[in-house]
């Protein structure tokens, strides 16, 4: 009988605490028809409501279940008041007090905390703009001033912005030690400002980004997984792809290398990086897209023992499709009918380039594809000169839609070809699942160019163009 009355306590209590699960009360004094809180969805990357109500000068949003650890985001009707952190499900009971004069959090001190630190940051950044309009003021002022006169002030005001820095970093070095183990120490961390490089890192481009990937993430807290309920991860992961894609892959790999073993502290943070990046360097869709890091990605995914299996797999015939017709590698051979009746094949082809156009002549984005072509005026004038060929490519069963194709729909300008065989999908020779699919090959049929998008396309033309 104990025993059950034990139980029937435990479950009582915690039903109580999930009943209670967050009470978020908000007293504020000004015109508005609504209040939200906001939530930030790490899939689609933006703030979306999460829970709403009539505005009253008292308002408590309440639930049954906790609220996820994130960043939270309260708006009037579509203006944003204030964000609020969600560091532990347990402690989700706290008040906010909004004025005219300020923002004031009860029961929550990292909220309370990160108010003073937002007031501190302003502070520092008025400083650093009040030091530069003074060098503007001089500098384009009616007073004329020497070069070297000007050029000792401007020496005086960046040793104190330097200061201004050195006491800013400071600041929140401390501030994320006093609230350790909170989402809030974290996202100071996440944030701080790359240092600013030694004047010999400007000399060249490599230098500089090379040292803009060294410091990147210096004080990134990997290990918080409640940083990916928050915009800060996407934004970082953000701006280092857009570092690595200023520099050659040789000298960006070991950097994405780094950051990706880096971020195996988590799983969650290791699949987060490694998705973003995917879409910029491994998607049909990016005008990013780069095989080489891609592939450099993929070997150190399949390396890492705590992808699932699933993962693992899809991985696998990534790597396997990226590593063919690479730029620079041989196309591989397959037999062509053309419409004129006569059969040939890739290699039987001569032409300076040839673009090889997979598609299936009714698909709408290969239509799309067509009308486009017919606007870029560098890939006719390739085509009049001599330079290129074009030559479309129907590689499924069905002759009889290829043949209605070459009745209504062939280009007269372009070679139109069916591999009659089916060896390109049989054998799996070229990656056609997405199509239209467009490889460019040189007069040895080596690969210039694959995946072209239609984007890429005219560009490409006038490349090949300025080369010959």
């Amino acid at each position: 009988m104990k025993q059950l009355i034990r139980i029937l306590v435990l479950l009582f209590c915690g039903y109580t605490v999930v009943g209670q699960s967050y009470h978020i009360t908000v007293n504020s004094d000004f015109q508005a028809d609504s209040l939200h809180i906001k939530s930030y969805n790490n899939k689609e990357h933006q703030y979306q409501v999460f829970q709403s109500t009539p505005y009253q000068k008292q308002v408590i949003f309440k639930g049954t279940a906790p609220l996820v650890p994130g960043i939270y985001v309260l708006e009037a009707d579509s203006t944003r008041i204030l964000e609020f952190f969600i560091s532990d499900v347990r402690v989700e009971k706290f008040t906010i007090n909004i004025d005219q004069q300020n923002i004031r959090f009860k029961g929550s001190p990292e909220n309370q905390a990160n108010r003073e630190f937002i007031q501190k940051m302003q502070n520092y950044d008025l400083k650093m703009q009040q030091l530069d309009q003074y060098f503007q003021t001089l500098k384009n002022g009616e007073q004329t001033l020497s070069r070297e006169r000007l050029q000792l002030i401007a020496d005086s005001l960046t040793q104190q912005a330097e200061l201004i820095k050195k006491d800013k970093l400071a600041y929140q070095r401390k501030t994320a030690t006093a609230y350790q183990g909170t989402l809030f120490s974290s996202v100071i961390l996440a944030t701080m400002e790359i240092p600013s490089p030694p004047v010999e890192y400007y000399q060249s481009k490599t230098t500089y980004y090379k040292y803009l990937l060294d410091h990147l993430f210096d004080h990134y807290p990997w290990r918080d997984d409640r940083l990916l309920n928050t915009p800060i991860p996407h934004n970082k992961f953000q701006f280092l792809a857009q570092i690595l894609l200023q520099l050659e892959a040789k000298d960006a790999i070991p950097s994405l290398i780094e950051y990706l073993n880096q971020s195996k502290k988590s799983n969650e943070q290791y699949s987060s990086l490694f998705d973003y990046l995917e879409t910029v360097f491994g998607s049909y869709q990016s005008l990013l897209k780069n095989e080489d890091l891609y592939i450099a990605m993929l070997e150190n995914a399949l390396a890492n023992p705590a992808i699932d299996e699933a993962r693992r797999e899809r991985y696998r015939f990534e790597l396997d499709i990226a590593q063919r017709n690479r730029k620079g590698s041989q196309a591989p051979e397959f037999n062509i009918l053309l419409k004129n009746g006569d059969t040939t094949s890739l290699y039987k082809m001569e032409s300076p380039y040839l673009l090889l156009l997979f598609q299936h002549p009714d698909c709408p984005a290969c239509v799309d594809l067509r009308v486009r072509m017919e606007s870029m005026d560098q890939l006719k004038l390739n085509i009049k000169s001599g330079l290129l060929k074009v030559i479309t490519l129907f590689y499924e069963e069905n002759e009889a839609a290829w043949r209605n194709y070459l009745s209504k729909s062939a280009h007269p300008d372009y070679l139109h070809g069916w591999n009659y065989d089916t060896k390109i999908l049989s054998d799996n020779l070229y990656d056609l699942r997405i199509t239209p699919m467009m490889i460019l090959v040189d007069a040895n049929k080596k690969v210039v160019a694959k995946d072209v998008l239609p984007a890429q396309l005219e560009q490409l033309m006038i490349d090949i163009a300025k080369k010959n």
